[in-house]
């Protein structure tokens, strides 16, 4: 057995050597590798190959590309526009207090979509209070639509 898996580790070493040569044929080169070892009679040292390279790889594909430049967009619009609002508060104009709700509304949509495109994360959860301080509504939230409630509820009690 501990033949078996001595080879299994080599042979995994290799497979891994093949894939990061060419990764963008990872699928051929691993049957190619599997369809190797069952003409060679090692079948077993086959499975345990597969199984260790299967445990190896993670789960999630990464995110395309895409979705960062359009993080990277969207976070690069909300900075110029409140870059925008410094420079009017120089010369001296100000946003009016009807039009703050709607800056913060811009900021926590900003903030979501950048978290969101650029896969951050964060979580939020809590109680929806009633009449008379009951609490029969509980909410929980995750990424992007986390960064949205928790930038309009400290928004809400910081800048309105």
């Amino acid at each position: 057995m501990e033949e078996n898996l001595d080879s299994a580790i080599k042979h995994l070493a290799e497979l891994e050597r093949r894939i990061s040569e060419n990764p963008k044929q990872r699928a051929t080169i691993i049957q190619t590798f599997y369809r190797e070892r069952v003409e060679a009679g090692e079948t077993r040292t086959a499975h345990i190959v597969l199984s260790m390279r299967q445990m190896m790889d993670s789960s999630d594909p990464p995110p395309s590309k895409w979705f960062q430049v359009a993080g990277f967009v969207t976070g690069l619009f909300v900075l110029l526009f409140f870059m925008v609002l410094s420079a009017a508060s120089i010369f001296g104009y100000s946003v009016p207090p009807d039009g703050r709700f709607l800056v913060l509304v811009v900021f926590a949509l900003g903030s979501a979509f950048s978290a969101a495109f650029l896969t951050g994360d964060a979580a939020t959860s809590g109680k929806i209070h009633f009449f008379g301080g009951q609490n029969p509504l509980a909410i929980s939230a995750s990424g992007g639509i986390a960064v949205l409630i928790i930038i309009l509820a400290i928004g809400y009690y910081i800048y309105l």
